[in-house]
């Protein structure tokens, strides 16, 4: 499906306590649209090896050219959206690829040992990323937001633009 909507408070279901062992990332997806409303999602907070998990993938996959069908015109390939929503976990809570997509949180708590944002931009020549943090709470024993770009070589092709109001690092 392209468009995947998870909503109410599932944490006792995903409960990393409850899993054997623990899966490489809680949620991924890839080159769809990810939506989650009133949702709890916590990782493990005790293993020191867990630092390479998250909780949130959100990517391309290298294939994939066509853009998806929307009812609008839009550059924009695919949305993050994340609203009331708490994450707590010991590695990266949301990795994100950014080129051509938007990742939002609105009204969330996102709480990390490590990193609560990573952010790629693909290879992709002159693509934008946003980024909107609205009215959330961010805690980080290490990075809140790390930013990398492969692709651009020094020279400025790909960006992202961060939108941040009433949000607290």
């Amino acid at each position: 499906r392209r468009h995947t909507r998870l909503q109410g408070d599932w944490s006792s279901d995903v409960c990393s306590s409850d899993l054997g062992a623990l899966p490489r990332w809680l949620i991924s997806a890839f080159d769809s649209d990810l939506v989650l409303r009133n949702c709890r999602l916590q990782g493990s907070l005790n293993d020191p090896g867990n630092q390479r998990r998250g909780l949130v993938q959100f990517r391309r996959l290298e294939t994939s050219t066509a853009p998806p069908v929307r009812p609008f015109q839009s550059d924009i390939r695919a949305y993050l959206w994340l609203e009331d929503c708490q994450l707590v976990g010991n590695g990266r809570l949301i990795d994100a690829d950014v080129a051509q997509r938007v990742v939002h949180l609105q009204r969330s708590i996102a709480l990390s040992r490590n990193t609560v944002l990573s952010l790629g931009l693909s290879e992709l020549a002159g693509s934008e990323g946003i980024v909107d943090l609205s009215q959330c709470t961010f805690s980080s024993g290490e990075t809140y937001v790390s930013v990398e770009n492969p692709g651009s070589g020094g020279t400025g092709q790909s960006r992202v633009r961060f939108y941040t109001d009433r949000s607290v690092f």
